[in-house]
């Protein structure tokens, strides 16, 4: 009976020392997954704020590029208008399906949080695996 009493005290005391280090992993992985939101938060609002700065200058190029063909070519300022419709359509559409193809092809988010989340999991499998080997042999 005395050789249970201190196996007792050890598993116990294993226990005890288990919780703080799982605390701390699981701080570790929240301080990732805190850092990776602040880094795509500041991506998506740079990458809006060049977005509609692009757009803004854009829209006001092309319509001071209609006007422009429109005085040149005053006597077929409805075929200058139809091609001009023609080609922001066509342009529409293929930046449409690049932006889809763009969106398709996105990583996945937090891909770097989950990825140690599977590898600490692997690992407490591995860890729990090897113990319950040990506890069958002995």
């Amino acid at each position: 009976m005395s050789t249970s009493a201190p196996y007792a005290t050890g598993v116990f005391a294993s226990i005890r020392a288990l919780g703080p280090a799982l605390l701390g992993l699981l701080r570790t992985r929240l301080e990732l997954f805190s850092i990776e939101l602040t880094e795509e938060k500041a991506r998506v609002v740079g990458l809006a704020v060049l977005g509609v700065c692009a757009a803004l200058f854009i829209a006001l190029a092309l319509v001071l590029l209609n006007v422009l063909l429109i005085i040149a070519f005053w006597e077929q300022r409805v075929a200058v208008v139809a091609g001009l419709f023609v080609l922001y359509a066509v342009i529409a559409l293929v930046l449409g399906l690049k932006l889809k193809a763009n969106l398709a092809a996105q990583p996945m988010l937090f891909a770097a949080t989950v990825s140690e989340l599977q590898a600490d999991l692997a690992a407490l499998k591995g860890v729990g695996g090897a113990s319950a080997t040990r506890g069958d042999s002995a």
